[in-house]
């Protein structure tokens, strides 16, 4: 079955754009000077490891020099399936996994945000400006999903859900501003991304529309995690039955 598959691994390499200008000797015109882009971070691609599967990861980066413009090169040199990244991201670093307040950049890939790495191949993301400071600590995360490719390749067609808002709740980490900015970051990709055959905004039919982080009062269960019954007939309004017809997947 699609959801039981290995997938394959993922080697990560970072570089930036060092504003460095090279190849100008004196006497030489300002137009003779160039740009190169400089490897500032690294890891080894390596057939062994962990396999993810519909996972978000974030690694921690510490560049050797820093830039004004940032690219990231994603590795799938010893996979042997396709690897789909639906979103990807580069932040600087606040404490923790924390990313600092509006440092974040959604990064793209020949101009798509979501984008499929081929066996044996590596893809390298359009430049991005973000100032950063040599060992000046750095996040990039990446959303890894295969669930829709397998989907397509077996002829399933493929209707996605944003994540309902639930600040405040009480239990657990789903109501902290890390889980709130993650699933922020995912509706966005379920929104823009174009891989499913359709979306159905959950997020949309539910938030309060003074703080879309938190679920609107009137359809809030009470623990600000479940919707109400109103709430769960606002999801069933939000859904097109267009959708469900049976028409071919993409």
């Amino acid at each position: 079955m699609p959801l039981h598959r290995r997938w394959p691994r993922i080697a990560i390499v970072v570089g930036t754009m060092a504003t460095i200008m090279v190849g100008a000797t004196r006497g030489q015109s300002a137009t003779a000077c160039r740009r190169r882009w400089v490897g500032i971070w690294s890891t080894s691609p390596t057939s062994t490891g962990s396999a993810f599967n519909d996972q978000t990861l974030r690694l921690i980066v510490n560049p050797t020099y820093g830039g004004s413009r940032v690219r990231v090169k994603l590795s799938n040199r010893f996979g042997t399936d396709p690897v789909t990244f639906g979103a990807v991201t580069i932040a600087r670093r606040a404490a923790g996994a924390d990313v600092a307040p509006r440092s974040t950049r959604r990064l793209r890939f020949a101009r798509q945000f979501s984008i499929t790495v081929p066996p044996g191949g590596e893809m390298v993301s359009d430049p991005r400006h973000l100032k950063i400071l040599a060992f000046e600590d750095l996040t990039v995360t990446m959303h890894v999903t295969q669930h829709v490719f397998a989907f397509h390749l077996a002829g399933i067609r493929v209707i996605l859900g944003t994540q309902a808002p639930c600040k405040d709740y009480a239990l657990g980490n789903h109501g902290t501003p890390t889980a709130i900015a993650a699933r922020n970051e995912i509706n966005d990709w379920i929104r823009t991304s174009g891989v499913s055959d359709g979306v159905v905004d959950f997020h949309a039919a539910l938030r309060d529309p003074g703080d879309p982080d938190r679920l609107r009062a009137d359809l809030d269960s009470g623990d600000h995690l479940h919707p109400s019954a109103a709430g769960y007939q606002a999801m069933a309004d939000a859904v097109d039955v267009a959708l469900l017809n049976d028409a071919p997947c993409r």
